[in-house]
């Protein structure tokens, strides 16, 4: 599902085919889904189901705080933590490949990994809330500037659709510091403008 609806979103900016938007996010939104990004803007601000706990700003905060302690240029660009339901955090940080991109390690591999093995062992761990910043440089790679909340890659949200299909990811709607935790469907409406589908 997830594959249709990357392909699909782009449409959705420009098209009024209320069977394509009924198709992607009807899951989700019911009768909402007539709705474009302002729409679910509004609906992640008010509806407490998506505004952040106390244990999910921290996770947000141990996120942020990983990645200006790790952050290095062509080495480590982003840092991940998750929040689980057993109220215990895990953290990733992102592996740069040098030789080839595509095979760098993303920073929510490790946190993935957990609520994957957590399950195979017998003692499900659900994951609930994921929060992953990125280091923000200028083109010689001096930092610059705060750190930036991005979504999970393509490969990443796949991965989540399986192992924590009801993972909530922090973004910030607007841009301003305005965070709540959105679904899986809905995390490519509210990436970051910098945002390179991470990994």
């Amino acid at each position: 599902m997830l594959a249709a609806f990357y392909l699909a979103s782009a449409i959705l900016v420009d098209s009024k085919s209320n069977s394509t938007e009924g198709h992607i996010m009807s899951k989700y939104l019911g009768d909402e889904w007539r709705h474009r990004k302002d729409e679910l803007t509004v609906k992640f601000l008010q509806e407490t189901d998506y505004q952040l706990t106390e244990k999910d700003q921290q996770a947000v905060d141990r996120a942020k705080e990983l990645i200006q302690r790790v952050y290095k240029y062509k080495k480590c660009h982003l840092a991940s933590c998750g929040l689980f339901g057993s109220g215990s955090f895990k953290h990733g940080t992102h592996i740069y490949c040098r030789r080839l991109h595509e095979f760098s390690q993303c920073a929510e591999a490790r946190v993935i990994e957990r609520a994957h093995w957590s399950d195979l062992i017998g003692n499900p761990d659900t994951l609930l809330t994921l929060a992953t910043f990125h280091g923000s440089h200028n083109g010689n790679g001096d930092r610059i500037g705060e750190p930036y909340l991005i979504s999970p890659c393509p490969k990443c949200l796949r991965l989540l659709e399986q192992e924590a299909p009801d993972c909530l990811v922090v973004v910030d709607l607007l841009g301003d510091g305005r965070l709540a935790k959105v679904p899986l469907e809905a995390v490519d409406f509210f990436r970051h403008p910098k945002d390179h589908n991470g990994g």
